[in-house]
């Protein structure tokens, strides 16, 4: 695999240690809410998000075998997050 995927709009890197996700992209949306939106400590300035997302996907193993489907959760949606 190489570092290229990383900026595929679809690729998550899955850490069980975050207290909350983030993202700039709605690929994979099920569903939206644009109320209880927290704000977001990246670099620099807070920035708030616009919105809660729930983002459906599968787990891939890291030699690329599909596993489970799953729903991440609450994610913290804004158009206007910078990531790369």
């Amino acid at each position: 695999m190489c570092f290229e995927i990383l900026y595929e709009s679809d690729i998550w890197i899955g850490n069980s240690g975050n207290s909350s996700h983030s993202t700039n992209n709605k690929t994979g949306t099920v569903s939206e809410s644009l109320f209880g939106s927290a704000s977001l400590g990246h670099t620099g300035e807070a920035v708030k998000a616009t919105g809660t997302i729930d983002v459906s996907g599968q787990f891939v193993t890291h030699d690329g075998t599909l596993s489970l489907e799953a729903t991440l959760n609450d994610v913290n949606y804004n158009g206007m997050l910078n990531f790369i």
